[in-house]
């Protein structure tokens, strides 16, 4: 096989290692991104049962005491409640856009 002169094997493989290594950069940050979001996920998740458990706990007090004063209070960490839930939502969404586009920048063969 005749070598082709204006082909230079050096200017080829820094190509390839420039190439890979923002490849690698990319992926990595993607990766780190996805952590990210996945934690924020973890966190909100416990401070939702949290705030669901004070709720429950104040409408239970209201109840056993038909103490009304308390009302504001559970209205308070019921609407908490939602605002994480709504919160937690938009966190998934992020995910899952996060986790296609690690999917398109780099497409694994043979995996489903």
């Amino acid at each position: 096989m005749a070598q082709d002169p204006s082909v230079d094997l050096g200017e080829l493989e820094e190509k390839i290692q420039t190439v890979l290594g923002h490849k690698l950069t990319q992926t990595l940050a993607e990766i780190k991104a996805i952590q990210r979001v996945t934690q924020e996920i973890v966190s909100t998740e416990r401070d939702i049962r949290r705030t669901s458990g004070i709720a429950a706990d104040l409408e239970a007090e209201m109840l056993a005491s038909s103490n009304d004063s308390l009302r504001p209070q559970l209205h308070m960490e019921r609407d908490r409640v939602a605002r994480l839930d709504r919160i937690r939502n938009a966190l998934l969404s992020d995910l899952s856009e996060l986790v296609s586009a690690l999917e398109a920048s780099s497409p694994a063969q043979g995996v489903s």
